[in-house]
This record gives C-alpha cells, sequence and structure tokens, in this order.
C-alpha cells in the first residue's frame, strides 16, 4: 500500500492547489484513481515479476498514452 501511494502521489500535481485553480484541483481530485489504479497494478506486478517486468509493464504504459495523444492531435 505504501509504494501504492507513493507512486500515485508522485504523478499528483499540486500546482492546481498552490494556484487556487479550482478547476485544475477538480481534475486533478477526479484523477486520482487514474493514478491509483495503474500503481497497484505496477506494485503487483513488481511482486510477481521484478523489477524488469515492472519497468516493461510502465514502459509500455507510457508509450501507449503518447500514442494515444499524439492520434488525438
Amino acid at each position: 500500500m505504501v509504494t501504492t501511494l507513493v507512486f500515485a502521489f508522485a504523478h499528483f500535481s499540486i500546482e492546481p492547489f498552490l494556484e487556487g485553480d479550482a478547476a485544475a484541483i477538480t481534475t486533478e481530485l477526479l484523477n486520482i484513481p487514474s493514478y491509483v489504479i495503474p500503481a497497484f497494478l505496477l506494485t503487483f506486478t513488481y511482486d510477481n515479476f521484478g523489477f524488469s517486468g515492472s519497468y516493461i509493464a510502465h514502459s509500455l504504459n507510457n508509450i501507449f498514452a503518447v500514442i494515444y495523444a499524439i492520434v488525438q492531435k
């Protein structure tokens, strides 16, 4: 659980809270599950397949996110 929370909060943006941007704060709070769920899955992957399995899963996730962002434009 600790690793999952550390990973999730490492991807959490604190800037909207510092700037007082209510819309961005709402968006960031709604994104919490999108940080916690992958964090849990990557922690599970690490526990069962080691660092290399977790690294590959995280890399593939990031590659798909970049491709998705490019295709959306």
